[in-house]
């Protein structure tokens, strides 16, 4: 939920981690087809993009949209091919991209987005075409967009609002918005884009492929595995969002186990990211008086004030703890807060330029305001995917997480009987459709555990300080893959592929690898990497069931992966 304070329904989930701008926006496109249709695809010209004359493409691009099949109603999925410029060697299975989100945009018709789309082929030296594409709802904003929900935010922005009212302004805006377009929530959710991902892939002539999913795209990307095994060569999950976590219920420990890690690191890592008691310094004053930092908008000429209460703050930090660049300047943030507050920090010089905000802390503003008022996040999609995917919050799970912790209690809300999951459920039910998944929260379309596990070579790259899912959640999470390696990367939050050149650099040697996984294995011990960083130094559980990502561990895989030319795949 994209609001300016800390929100429950998918404030952590949505803020997915700065992929680059490139990852996100909005086009206007072809909306939906009423009555009867067949599947379909078609091309159409790409945007005009400028290329790098220092650059050689690998990749030719195709632009299009894929036409779902619907008895009722279709939508037109737009998608770009970048297609391997063909050699004498056999062809390698294609690999699909899938985004986070739920709802976020590609920007798949900006010939910005299909440069950066070029230039990441280059960094990964793909050697594969790569297909990306928007699933339904989520590039028709003007058709499936909650208008006032999105236009609030930039609202509640420039005030002091409390959570309680937050919630309340919030539902009441969603629930008129369910009232106008109720109809279509079940042409929504996870197992419906699975099957439009499936069909596409058949349409654009790839019987076989690989899938690489981030954050909520993991989910997606499970959810094709689990349908279609024997379509699916490889499996790539970064941040994996697993079936049955994440739920609303857990939202209290989640924030708390966030701050915590970044907490227990000024002693456990030794490196201070954030000092405890210098944050609930902070949080106190802005509990008294608020402070206003103006930022700059994006998408549009002008200049925001955006109010700083202590409940945004928590969410602001939160927001940080997603990338590693604002690592290093967490604790200077705080401080700044703290002398724009009139409270100098021991051992601080009052200097001029502390008067007004901070480079530091002005620029985290700005990129959080921007995240929150981004234009190619569909909050519509997100609520109506996240409602049908999850289970219901449990009050009573929720309030225990909730009181662990009193001096967090107070920063959470329970929303009660103000829940749009519960009344898109209940409309759902009053039109005769019933709810795909348990009211216990696990995903039966995706996971059952009479089933065997997901057969598809799988791996899972997480980091190591990830505020959403914690490093712990991701190695249970491996109980869903029969055959799969996590690998660790400290130092690092949310989406670790767009944040590293190491992750980055085993995507193609994974990809082409017939045995990926022994080779991930054998590497970790040649690298001795679990001896340079070890993973316990993080979280308790065994070391030997992570492998710990450095530089030389990923040197020595792409070395291998270029002196295996053979076993490409």
């Amino acid at each position: 939920m994209k609001r300016a304070n800390i929100s429950l329904l998918g404030g952590a989930v949505v803020l997915i981690a700065l992929l680059g701008w490139f990852l996100s926006g909005s086009f206007d496109a072809p909306i939906i087809s009423e009555g009867p249709t067949i599947p379909s695809v078609v091309h159409t010209p790409c945007p005009e993009w400028v290329q790098d004359n220092a650059q050689v493409l690998t990749h030719n691009i195709e632009c299009g949209y894929y036409t779902t099949p619907g008895s009722k109603e279709s939508y037109e999925l737009p998608f770009v091919v970048f297609r391997l410029i063909k050699t004498e060697e056999t062809p390698s299975v294609p690999l699909l991209y899938l985004q986070g989100g739920p709802g976020q945009s590609l920007r798949l018709r900006q010939g910005q987005s299909l440069r950066d789309w070029q230039d990441w082929l280059a960094v990964t030296e793909l050697k594969r075409d790569l297909v990306l594409f928007d699933p339904r709802g989520v590039s028709q904003p003007s058709q499936y967009a909650c208008k006032a929900f999105d236009s609030d935010t930039a609202w509640l922005l420039r005030r002091d609002v409390a959570l309680e009212e937050e919630y309340q302004r919030g539902f009441q805006q969603l629930s008129q918005c369910l009232n106008g377009r109720g109809q279509a929530l079940q042409d929504f959710g996870t197992l419906a884009n699975a099957e439009d991902a499936l069909g596409m892939m058949q349409h654009l002539g790839y019987e076989r492929f690989s899938v690489f999913g981030v954050s909520y795209g993991t989910r997606l990307a499970s959810a094709i595995a689990q349908k279609a095994p024997e379509r699916v060569s490889h499996l790539i999950l970064d941040s994996v969002y697993p079936p049955n976590d994440n739920s609303e219920s857990q939202w209290p420990y989640r924030l708390r186990h966030a701050f915590n890690r970044f907490f227990q690191a000024c002693t456990s890592y030794g490196q201070c990211l954030l000092d405890e008691a210098v944050f609930w310094r902070a949080v106190a004053h802005l509990d008294k008086q608020p402070l206003t930092v103006e930022v700059s908008l994006w998408d549009e000429p002008g200049v925001l004030p955006v109010v700083i209460n202590a409940d945004r703050l928590i969410g602001i930090v939160f927001f940080a703890f997603y990338d590693q660049y604002f690592y290093a300047m967490l604790n200077d943030i705080i401080q700044d807060v703290l002398v724009l507050s009139g409270d100098t920090p021991p051992g601080m010089l009052l200097m001029e330029h502390h008067l007004t905000p901070s480079g530091r802390l002005k620029q985290l503003v700005e990129v959080y305001t921007n995240s929150q008022l981004d234009t190619g996040f569909n909050n519509w999609v997100f609520f109506t995917t996240q409602c049908l995917d999850n289970a219901l919050t449990n009050e009573a799970q929720f309030l225990e997480f909730a009181n662990e912790d009193k001096r967090w209690a107070s920063r959470v809300v329970f929303h009660g009987n103000q829940d749009i999951c519960a009344l898109m459920q209940q409309r759902l039910q009053s039109q005769g459709e019933r709810t795909l998944f348990t009211q216990e929260g696990v995903i039966k379309a995706f996971h059952d555990e009479a089933d065997a596990p997901i057969s598809v070579p799988t791996l899972m790259l997480n980091g190591v300080f990830d505020p959403i899912t914690p490093i712990e959640e991701a190695a249970n999470a491996t109980a869903y893959f029969s055959t799969v390696a996590l690998v660790a990367v400290p130092l690092m939050g949310h989406s670790v592929v767009s944040s590293s050149l190491c992750p980055e650099s085993l995507i193609e040697p994974f990809l082409s690898s017939s045995s990926p996984i022994a080779d991930l294995h054998t590497l970790q011990k040649e690298a001795k990497t679990l001896s340079d960083m070890d993973p316990s130094v993080y979280f308790d559980m065994q070391p030997e069931s992570v492998i710990a990502a450095n530089d030389a561990f990923c040197r020595l895989f792409k070395k291998a992966f270029h002196n295996n030319g053979e076993k490409k795949h």
